[in-house]
This record gives C-alpha cells, structure tokens and sequence, in this order.
C-alpha cells in the first residue's frame, strides 16, 4: 500500500515579528514527497529562509493498493508431486 504524503514547509518572513508561513503540498507516495522536498527546500527555500525547515508527513489516507492478485497459469503444479 502506498499513503498520501504532504510536505510541510515552515518559515519565517522576518525572525519572531509575524506567525511563521506554513504551505502544505500533498503527493501521493512518501518517495515523492521526500523528492520534492529535495527540490523545494533544499534547493530554493532555505537560500533564502534560513529559519525554516521542511518534513514530510505520511496520512492515513491510502493512495493506491496493489491487491489484484497475480495472475497464476493453470499448469503451474503440473507434474509436481502432491506432498
């Protein structure tokens, strides 16, 4: 199973005088969310906030399930032995 997960981006505009800007992005996998993260942050937010800090934070919201089972040809115990 694979659970949406958001990206929560905190910062200041100027230190402790205003609440801090909080931004909520949602993907659908932690992998993703922690790509972006890389990107976003790491890349381009904390150049210019240096008081700030970025998380990814997995719901209890599943985003996709894999539960078809596979698919099994009808000659797979052929000729083995029952035992």
């Amino acid at each position: 199973m694979t659970w949406f997960t958001v990206l929560v981006l905190t910062y200041y505009i100027d230190g402790d005088n205003y609440d801090p800007m909080v931004s909520r992005i949602i993907y659908p996998s932690y992998n993703d969310c922690s790509n972006a993260m890389t990107a976003i942050y790491e890349n381009h937010l904390y150049a210019h906030y240096r008081d700030s800090m970025a998380q990814c934070l997995q719901t209890d919201k599943i985003s996709s399930v894999n539960s078809i089972p596979k698919y099994r040809p009808e000659n797979l115990n052929k000729g083995k032995q029952n035992g």
